[in-house]
């Protein structure tokens, strides 16, 4: 389950629980809900490709995302999930997700990839 404020761990197990006796909620870490990475990737979206949002029709905005996809993709490479509960671990995996983000940030698009 999310930790959203409808869910909050302290309160929703209880309560679905009660309703539904068959069921046990289990509650993510915050830090690994995969919820984070659409969002994250959605505002890479935004600041990437779609600003400035001077497009002239849905065709264009569609063309447009298609090549931020591909060039966004180029880089792409396996991740090896490494986070453990020990002591420490999870700097390596924020250290390591830095210096994803570092990459994709640094990333330029050919400039076809941006005209109209």
């Amino acid at each position: 389950m999310d930790n959203g404020r409808s869910h909050h761990p302290s309160t929703s197990p209880a309560r679905i629980h009660a309703q539904f006796l068959q069921v046990t909620t289990i509650h993510l870490p915050t830090h690994s809900s995969w919820l984070n990475q659409v969002e994250l990737y959605f505002s890479i979206v935004h600041r990437k490709a779609l600003t400035p949002a001077n497009l002239p029709s849905v065709a264009a905005l569609e063309a447009r995302l298609c090549q931020f996809q591909y060039a966004y993709n180029q880089p792409a490479e396996p991740f090896r999930w490494q986070y453990t509960r020990a002591p420490g671990s999870h700097r390596t995996v924020r250290r390591a997700a830095a210096q994803l983000q570092d990459r994709r940030e640094a990333m330029t698009l050919p400039a076809h990839c941006l005209t109209n």
